[in-house]
């Protein structure tokens, strides 16, 4: 005779291999093999995650009508920010970084530096550091200031919110043009209380315009004494 089955049915058959899954998930080797697969879900689901983000980030970019927008100023919205320690030191907390002694660097980008320092590979490389808390100190201000503009929403309304920000933004396009990318970094952004004001728009408005685009090295701290 044969050996009698162990299952008389398929539903007996279907529950008993429940039972037996229940059992391995309950048990010491069962939590840990759960363990890894939730922990190596987690990382895919993450990535999927902030490539959705960077994806999208960068569409909204590419749908702007961009008639307005400069090109250099669109191919630097959509650099990658940093990843490093010293980056996300900068972006976490305001004691990472001594703002007492930045000088030039207390502006916005793209920071501008002396040729010699792209031709030492120390400078070069402090350069680089430096640039990542830099970006680290801007990202957390604006952070700030979008959850302040949040905020502010209930007191001023969502309407005049957005006239403002739209009002700032056609200043700020007028700024930043073709010819003179150094004017975004002494460009006073939306909510950069410390920043400086908006230079003067035109030829007539500066008695230095023409001098200025030539040398912005020379002539970036010349007075907008006019405006």
């Amino acid at each position: 005779m044969g050996r009698a089955p162990k299952y008389l049915t398929l539903q007996d058959k279907l529950q008993a291999r429940q039972a037996a899954k229940r059992r391995y998930a309950a048990s010491d080797r069962g939590k840990d093999v759960k363990s890894i697969q939730n922990a190596r879900a987690y990382v895919h689901r993450t990535a999927k995650t902030v490539n959705h983000r960077r994806e999208a980030s960068v569409t909204m970019v590419d749908q702007h009508p961009q008639g307005d927008i400069p090109a250099h100023l669109v191919a630097l919205a959509q650099l990658p920010l940093s990843s490093s320690r010293l980056f996300d030191e900068a972006l976490t907390s305001a004691d990472a970084l001594d703002e007492s002694d930045l000088g030039v660097w207390n502006l916005r980008p793209p920071y501008h530096t002396l040729p010699a320092h792209q031709e030492n590979d120390t400078e070069r490389r402090f350069t680089q550091r430096l640039v990542e808390v830099m970006h680290g100190k801007r990202f957390r201000e604006l952070r700030a200031d979008g959850e302040d503009r949040v905020r502010r929403i209930d007191t001023v309304g969502l309407q005049e919110m957005v006239e403002g920000l739209e009002e700032r933004v056609a200043e700020l396009l007028v700024v930043c043009h073709d010819d003179a990318p150094e004017a975004i970094a002494s460009a006073k952004l939306p909510g950069s209380g410390d920043g400086q004001s908006l230079p003067p728009r035109n030829r007539r408005q500066d008695p230095f315009w023409d001098k200025r685009l030539e040398r912005p090295d020379v002539y970036s701290e010349v007075s907008y004494s006019s405006s």
